[in-house]
């Protein structure tokens, strides 16, 4: 028996829409890991590009290691999902088909969980953004809160999907994807393992590279449809905290949550953003309320919906010209 028969297998999950710009790159970052054995499990969802002719070709030359899908068009969660059902790993990792990762990284991950599969093994990572001309490097912002749920809460403990390597039986247990696409996927899943009790550790090997090319993925997309998703999202967080028992615990940091999020769809749709508005108040009431001092102060004295108003009121071409012919008259006088 080699010493590969003695190691857990590893499922990694690619959903692919659309990706022929990058496909062959993201499966070779995966193909040059360096642990074995692994699996890969492409997904293709409904792309109408020529991701499919990469991926089979791909499949050709690493029979053994990759097997394909194609489903209609659903979304990235449900791809994923769809790919989660067929992994035969004990470790399960999904990659999108737009970014990349250093080869020694999911050996890393294995090294910490050392074959316990109670907890969740979160590689180092960093994003990488096209500014027209050439990739900026972005490193993540640190952890600002002891408490990982509170620290998701109040200030976005960010750690993206494909960061994450998954005991199999612990993204089963917890439900999968939430599909929908929810622009928070990620986010909404990380927590949904937190609350249950599951730990991220960190392994400090390797290292995952988020590609941001574009403005128009899902998270920058802001109509009415992906707000209401986003909603939804911290409501299903909201529903879990009180079934196990944590609302109380967590009650001013999910109220806070709300607050910042009414404040950022308040100058989108301020109908929407009193609804979340609500949500706020019925939580924290004035302690949801947080931000820089300015924000506060003038959340204190007028409220949320006058705040933003006053806010668009000021960077409007409007204010800009009444603040012009002043300066007109100023000078003459």
């Amino acid at each position: 028996m080699s010493i590969e028969d003695k190691r857990p297998l590893v499922s990694t999950v690619i959903p692919c829409y659309n990706a022929e710009r990058w496909l062959s790159e993201a499966l070779d970052s995966i193909i040059a890991q360096t642990y074995r054995p692994l699996e890969i499990i492409v997904v293709n969802d409904g792309s109408i590009d020529n991701s499919q002719v990469i991926i089979e070709k791909f499949a050709e030359l690493f029979p053994k290691l990759i097997r394909h899908f194609t489903i209609s068009n659903s979304g990235a969660s449900a791809a994923r999902n769809y790919g989660l059902r067929l992994a035969k790993g004990d470790y399960c990792l999904f990659m999108d088909a737009d970014d990349l990762m250093l080869p020694e990284t999911i050996s890393g991950q294995l090294r910490v969980f050392s074959g316990r599969k109670d907890f969740i093994v979160a590689c180092p990572w960093w994003s990488i953004e096209w500014n027209g001309k050439d990739w900026t490097q972005h490193t993540p912002k640190p952890y600002r809160l002891a408490d990982p749920i509170a620290s998701e809460l109040r200030c976005g403990d960010f750690i993206p999907g494909q960061a994450l390597l998954w005991p199999r039986d612990i993204i089963m247990g917890i439900g999968g994807w939430g599909e929908g696409k929810n622009p928070n996927d990620d986010g909404e899943l990380r927590l949904r393992a937190r609350i249950s009790g599951f730990n991220i550790i960190k392994s400090d090997t390797g290292g995952f590279v988020w590609r941001r090319y574009s403005s128009s993925t899902l998270s920058h997309q802001r109509d009415k449809k992906h707000l209401d998703l986003l909603i939804q999202g911290w409501e299903k967080t909201e529903a879990l905290l009180k079934l196990k028992g944590l609302i109380e615990k967590y009650r001013i940091d999910l109220a806070c949550t709300y607050h910042s999020l009414a404040s950022s769809i308040m100058p989108l749709d301020e109908e929407l953003g009193d609804y979340v508005l609500s949500n706020a108040k019925r939580l924290g009431g004035i302690r949801s309320v947080h931000g820089t001092l300015k924000h506060r102060l003038l959340c204190y004295t007028i409220g949320l919906k006058r705040k933003e108003r006053l806010a668009r009121w000021l960077t409007s071409g409007r204010f800009r010209n009444i603040l012009g012919r002043n300066r007109v008259v100023r000078t003459f006088t």
